[in-house]
């Protein structure tokens, strides 16, 4: 009884220095997600969103505004919260639901994906209020499809719904449903949005113009040209994706079939992308989901040769994200997205 008793006590002692670092930089993490979001005072959209909530103080819905987000700003106006202690709530909640998604599927392993997740695209998120909470909820979401809960796929679909009421793209996110298909399907999937975005290139107009008598909406993104610099640009950028999908599929982790699968479906914001630029917010969404792939992939530890090889793939990685994100975001809006979210802060002052 003693050394059973030893052996308990032992077992605590040295389990105990690993959990409390895990917790820490945990907070730490959601505290800058909350922190750059919650107590920012100034963005280029920030005017605009205090529009929406004094209209939805006086029981106005703002023409374009989804019942979701109407009705979040609704119950703010009515418990009485002014529009910084419903800016703090609402990032409170949405940090709270990306943190601990991103902990669960990294297996409380999440410092490198968050990390990477706030350096881009976190500082769209805060322009985006809207998109924020329905980012939120779609990270939150993927859950039901990566993992054998019961009723998964009904669960996923009641959340993109929920998260639709938040910002309509979200809808798109159904496509990740595909995820729970064979590899074939996937595969094919994956040439039709290649073909799908090569005749979009040479014929956007004649494909398109036809939907905008149902999709009125849609002729504003018809205006909106990406260059060709930005397509190819975009080309490299989702083939380098592809990529990094297949060279960590040689390393087994459970789970880790359907997360590739539901990188490889993200490709299919490419031939909107080049339609117009403001459907690449849907990848943004699912980026960290790409961090999360590289960074819990495992070789076995007993194989040097694999680890080294995982371990340059993880560094290149790192570094492909840093490039795409330098020009995705530092290059033409640090000083209007980047600068200003930093500088602008009530706990700064």
């Amino acid at each position: 009884m003693k050394n059973n008793k030893l052996m308990f006590d032992t077992k605590i002692k040295l389990n105990r220095p690993n959990i409390t670092p895990v917790i820490f930089v945990s907070l730490i993490l959601f505290f800058i997600l909350w922190f750059l979001f919650g107590f920012n005072t100034r963005t280029v959209d920030l005017e605009n969103y205090k529009m929406f909530y004094l209209h939805a103080k006086n029981g106005v819905r703002f023409p374009g505004i989804e019942s979701g987000y109407y009705f979040f700003l609704r119950f703010c106006n009515i418990v009485g919260l002014s529009f910084q202690q419903y800016m703090i709530f609402y990032s409170f909640i949405g940090s709270v639901l990306i943190l601990k998604s991103v902990n669960k599927y990294t297996d409380n392993k999440a410092i490198i994906s968050t990390i990477l997740f706030i350096i881009f695209p976190y500082f769209y998120f805060i322009v985006a209020q809207r998109y924020f909470m329905a980012t939120a909820i779609i990270i939150w979401s993927i859950r039901y499809l990566l993992y054998d809960y019961q009723y998964g796929k009904i669960k996923f679909i009641f959340c993109i719904l929920l998260a639709a009421t938040f910002h309509t793209y979200s809808l798109m996110a159904l496509i990740y449903l595909v995820s729970t298909f064979k590899n074939k399907t996937i595969n094919l999937s994956l040439i039709f949005i290649l073909v799908l975005s090569i005749l979009i290139i040479f014929f956007k107009g004649p494909i398109f113009i036809p939907f905008t008598h149902f999709f009125p909406k849609l002729s504003i993104y018809l205006l909106d040209n990406t260059r060709i610099s930005t397509k190819f640009f975009l080309g490299v950028y989702f083939l380098l994706k592809l990529l990094f999908c297949e060279l960590v599929n040689k390393f087994s982790y459970e789970g880790n079939n359907k997360l590739i699968k539901i990188n490889k479906l993200s490709i299919f914001t490419f031939p909107l992308s080049i339609i117009s630029m403001n459907f690449m917010r849907i990848e943004y969404s699912m980026l960290v989901f790409l961090s999360i792939l590289i960074f819990r992939t495992n070789a076995d530890k007993l194989d040097q040769k694999k680890n080294t090889e995982l371990f340059v793939i993880k560094l290149l990685y790192i570094i492909f994200y840093l490039f795409f994100a330098y020009f995705l975001l530092y290059l033409y809006s640090f000083e209007t997205v980047v600068k200003m979210i930093i500088e602008n802060n009530l706990l700064l002052r």
